[in-house]
C-alpha cells in the first residue's frame, strides 16, 4: 500500500515538474506540427543530495506510440476518462484510471469493466486498491506484484508500444531501467467526450549526488547511461527545430550559482545549446535544445556551485541526542 501511494505521489511530481504536464498542455498546439514530443528532466535537491531522473516521450500518432494490442481504449465506459496510467517496478505495479464528472461508484464500475482488457494487454493481473477524489476528478487505483526482471519486461513493453524507428530519447530507456530504483510508466490521456488519446512512455529513477561545497557537475549522459543523445526524427517542429529538450533544475535552501555547461550557452530558447535564464538563486534551471541540428551530443553537462549537504533527519538527531545523554548518565554513574 505504501509503495502504491508513493508511486501516485511520484506521478503527481512528474506532472508538476513539467514533463507529462507540459505534454498535456502543449500537445494540442504542437502535435499537429510535430509528431512526437520528448523530454529529459533532471531534478537535483541539494538539501537531500538526491537526483530524480525522468525521460518521457509522447505522441498522438498511434503508429508511433500506442498501448499494446487488446487494450479497449474505445470502450464507451471511457467516454468520461481523462487518463490511464500504468507503472511497473521490481517491487510493485500499479494501474490508475482517472475520470471526470462521474461519481466514485460509477468510476469504479467503469474501471472494473475496462480493466480485463488492460490486464491482458500488459500481461499483468491487478487487484483493487483505492479510489481517490480530487475536486472534479476521480482516480481508481489497482495494484499488482512487481516485475522480477524489469529490464526484460521494459524491453517487451517498448516493442509493444513504440515504433522501432522512434530512436531519440527512447534510446535511454533500457539503460535507465537497469537502475535499482527504476520504474517504467505507460500513459495515455485525452479530453472527456471523445477518444483522441495521446500516448506516452516514461522511465524514472532516483539516485544521489556527491555531497560537499564547491562545484558540482550534472553529467546528463552518465545519468541516462548512454554514450550520446540525439533527437528523434519525428520531433522536428517545422522551422523552430526539434521539440527535444533536456531540463535540469537545481534546488537548495542556500544560494547556488551557475558555473558552466557543455555544450555552451545560447541566448535564445530553441537554438542549439543550453539556455540558462538566471546565474544564481535558490533555484537554477537550464534547458538544452538541439535547435535545427540533430547531431547527437557526446558530452552534456551542467555545473553549479554551492553546498550539497543533506539536512539531518530530526528523528535521527533526537535519537543521537538521547544516545549521548544516556552515555553521559552511564559514565557519570560509574564515577
Amino acid at each position: 500500500m505504501k509503495n502504491v501511494l508513493l508511486l501516485i505521489a511520484l506521478f503527481l511530481a512528474i506532472i508538476n515538474f513539467s514533463s507529462v504536464g507540459f505534454l498535456e498542455h502543449s500537445s494540442a498546439d504542437m502535435m499537429p506540427m510535430t509528431q512526437l514530443i520528448e523530454m529529459v528532466n533532471i531534478d537535483v535537491n541539494c538539501t537531500t543530495a538526491s537526483v530524480n531522473v525522468t525521460v518521457v516521450v509522447a505522441s498522438n500518432v498511434t503508429s508511433l506510440i500506442h498501448f499494446p494490442e487488446g487494450a479497449a481504449l474505445n470502450d464507451p465506459n471511457l467516454i468520461n476518462a481523462t487518463g490511464i496510467t500504468l507503472g511497473f517496478t521490481g517491487d510493485f505495479s500499479v494501474l490508475m484510471f482517472t475520470f471526470e464528472n462521474v461519481s466514485a461508484s460509477t468510476a469504479e464500475t467503469y474501471a472494473d469493466d475496462v480493466k480485463p482488457s488492460i490486464e491482458s494487454a500488459f500481461q499483468t493481473q491487478f487487484t483493487y486498491n483505492s479510489t481517490e477524489i480530487h475536486d472534479n476528478s476521480v482516480s481508481v487505483v489497482y495494484k499488482a506484484d512487481g516485475k522480477s526482471d524489469l529490464v526484460s519486461y521494459a524491453d517487451w513493453l517498448m516493442d509493444q508500444c513504440l515504433n522501432s524507428t522512434i530512436g531519440g530519447f527512447s534510446s535511454a530507456f533500457l539503460g535507465m531501467v537497469s537502475e535499482p530504483t527504476a520504474m517504467v510508466n505507460a500513459i495515455c490521456y485525452k479530453e472527456i467526450g471523445g477518444f483522441d488519446w495521446v500516448y506516452g512512455m516514461v522511465v524514472h529513477y532516483t539516485t544521489s549526488i556527491s555531497t560537499g561545497t564547491g562545484s558540482h557537475t550534472v553529467d546528463v549522459l552518465d545519468l541516462l547511461n548512454v554514450a550520446s543523445l540525439g533527437p528523434s526524427q519525428y520531433a522536428l517542429f517545422e522551422e523552430f527545430g526539434y521539440v527535444s529538450m533536456v531540463n535540469v533544475a537545481v534546488n537548495s535552501n542556500e544560494t547556488i550559482t551557475f558555473v558552466g555547461c557543455v555544450p555552451p550557452e545560447t541566448s535564445y530558447p530553441m537554438s542549439r545549446g543550453w539556455y540558462v535564464p538566471s546565474d544564481s538563486g535558490l533555484t537554477l534551471t537550464g534547458t538544452f535544445y538541439f535547435g535545427s541540428d540533430p547531431t547527437p551530443v557526446e558530452e552534456l553537462t551542467f555545473t553549479f556551485g554551492g553546498a550539497v549537504i543533506p539536512e539531518i533527519n530530526s528523528l535521527l538527531l533526537l535519537v543521537a541526542l538521547l544516545a549521548v545523554a544516556t552515555l553521559a548518565i552511564i559514565l557519570k554513574s560509574k564515577k
